[in-house]
């Protein structure tokens, strides 16, 4: 488990650089609650808050990360990538020159 949510700079760094993910749609990752089981990131959150955490990616990548609300009843600080800025692109051939 991560506690500073290395694997959004993981990928939005190396997606930057032009690296390939790969995703594979049939497989999920199950991650129980952190904030409320021990040995999870509570302590994390409870001495510096979650915006230490979030604020790590935007430190790698700040033209694509940035600090966000998340939550519906319980708003916290969290990360969100604008992913346009993040990672090149592949262009139709008819554009190029």
């Amino acid at each position: 488990m991560t506690r500073f949510n290395e694997y959004v700079t993981t990928y939005v760094l190396q997606g930057s650089r032009g690296d390939l993910f790969i995703t594979i749609p049939v497989v999920s990752l199950f991650q129980p609650d952190t904030q409320k089981k021990k040995k999870g990131l509570t302590d994390v959150y409870q001495d510096m808050g979650t915006y230490v955490k979030s604020f790590f990616s935007v430190m790698y990548n700040p033209s694509s990360v940035k600090i966000s609300m998340m939550g519906d009843n319980h708003m916290r600080i969290h990360h969100r990538i604008t992913w346009n800025n993040a990672v090149p692109k592949i262009i139709d051939e008819k554009y190029k020159k």
